[in-house]
Formats: C-alpha cells, sequence, structure tokens
C-alpha cells in the first residue's frame, strides 16, 4: 500500500494507469477526484510496480466492507495485490469485499478464489 503523502510523487508514474481504469467506469470519477481520495486517505493505493488497484473502508450500519474502487494491469499482478489487500480489510475490521467491476474481470475467470458474481458486482465474505 503507498502512503496518501506519496501520492504526489508517484502521480506521474500511476496517472496512466487510472486513467485507463476511469474508461471502463461509469463516469461517477475523474482523475482529479481519484487524486484527491488516495492524497487524503479516504482511498487507499495498491502497486506492484507494474498494476495498480484502489480500495475504501466503506462503512455500513451492520458491517465494514473492503471495497476495490478500480484495479488496472496484468490478472497475474493484480492477483499477486489482492492478497495484500484482503490482509488490510481484515486488520481493518472487514468482513468482506464488494468489487463492481467491469465484465471482462467477471469473464476472465482469474478472479480471486471466493469471489462470486451477484447483480454486476461480485462480493466476498471474509
Amino acid at each position: 500500500m503507498i502512503a496518501p503523502s506519496d501520492i504526489p510523487t508517484m502521480w506521474d508514474r500511476i496517472a496512466d494507469k487510472i486513467a485507463a481504469a476511469l474508461m471502463y467506469g461509469d463516469g461517477c470519477y475523474r482523475l482529479s477526484d481519484v487524486r484527491q481520495a488516495l492524497a487524503t486517505g479516504e482511498w487507499q493505493l495498491w502497486t506492484d510496480g507494474e498494476s495498480i488497484a484502489c480500495t475504501r473502508l466503506a462503512e455500513y450500519p451492520a458491517r465494514r466492507i473492503l471495497f476495490v474502487m478500480m484495479a488496472e494491469g496484468t490478472i497475474a499482478s493484480v492477483l499477486a495485490i489482492w492478497t495484500k489487500m484482503r490482509e488490510f480489510g481484515e486488520t481493518c475490521g472487514c468482513t468482506g469485499a464488494k468489487w463492481m467491476a467491469r465484465p471482462g474481470w467477471r469473464r476472465s475467470g482469474a478472479l480471486p478464489a471466493g469471489w462470486k458474481h451477484t447483480h454486476d458486482m461480485m462480493t466476498l465474505e471474509f
């Protein structure tokens, strides 16, 4: 996980990957929105140098969920990052995860073990 204080210095190296992920989104976030959310710590940035993923801790009345906001890169690399994201979520008291991903991730057959497709949103119970 990349510290929020490191976002300004890393931004030029990750902005293109975030922009690519946003191209498949629903138009709710702009590149500047993502930068702000990462820099303030509202969202978390994960990278292995090849791929990126962004998460946020989503608070609901009955539970806390790790919400995967976006991912960009190779399937193998994103899956490697997933291990650390899940550990982080569990450490933060999350009891599950949600990932509203583009259909390509669902069709890839390469989602982390345990994910299931529900209403165009993948969910995982911890």
